[in-house]
């Protein structure tokens, strides 16, 4: 007959293997054993709920997400299949729009080019981004701000064009762009 621990005994485990640090090799060897492994949608909720309980009310020093970007960055440049864009030649309704922009004024455009672990959009005159801010893809308004500042840093302009405004008169929102785009050429000069 199989022994049961109570749930006392199962807590004091559980607490001690919470203390219990693990060797770079023991943490290499789980991490192998984990890769490729399929989570049921169910064990996928839990593993949710676990992590937003734990960071729940955490948040990251400026030092900590530096560290976090250099990693990302390093990743990202191993080609790795994680930061490919896997359809680089599906245009969302308002991307389909500019492009088709793009082309009657023969103006040239690189689509979804990984910048780092980003996809702008697109990059014109090579070292300008256009943003389509579609309400659904566009609307975290930290995270836009953190790809703008990386993008800066990189020596880009970035300029974010609302789907609405695509949809509505986009020749009228772009003659705005270039004139933006003329005049901060003109002040770095």
């Amino acid at each position: 007959m199989e022994k049961k621990h109570t749930e006392e005994s199962k807590n004091k485990m559980s607490e001690a293997a919470k203390k219990r640090k693990l060797s770079n090799k023991t943490r290499r060897q789980i991490s192998r054993a984990m890769k490729g492994r399929e989570f049921s949608q169910q064990h996928r909720q839990k593993m949710s709920e676990n992590n937003a309980r734990y960071w729940k009310g955490k948040t990251l020093s400026e030092e900590h997400r530096q560290k976090i970007a250099i990693a990302a960055e390093k990743r990202a440049s191993r080609d790795n299949d994680d930061f490919k864009n896997i359809s680089p030649d599906y245009f969302t309704d308002i991307e389909e729009i500019t492009k088709n922009f793009f082309e009657e004024h023969n103006i040239g455009y690189l689509h979804n080019k990984r910048i780092g672990s980003y996809f702008p959009d697109f990059i014109i005159l090579d070292n300008v981004i256009i943003e389509c801010d579609g309400e659904y893809w566009h609307k975290e308004r930290d995270n836009k701000d953190r790809r703008d500042e990386y993008f800066r840093n990189k020596g880009f302009l970035i300029f974010h064009v609302r789907g609405d405004e695509i949809k509505s008169d986009f020749r009228k929102e772009f003659a705005g762009v270039l004139t933006r785009i003329r005049k901060d050429k003109v002040l770095n000069k």
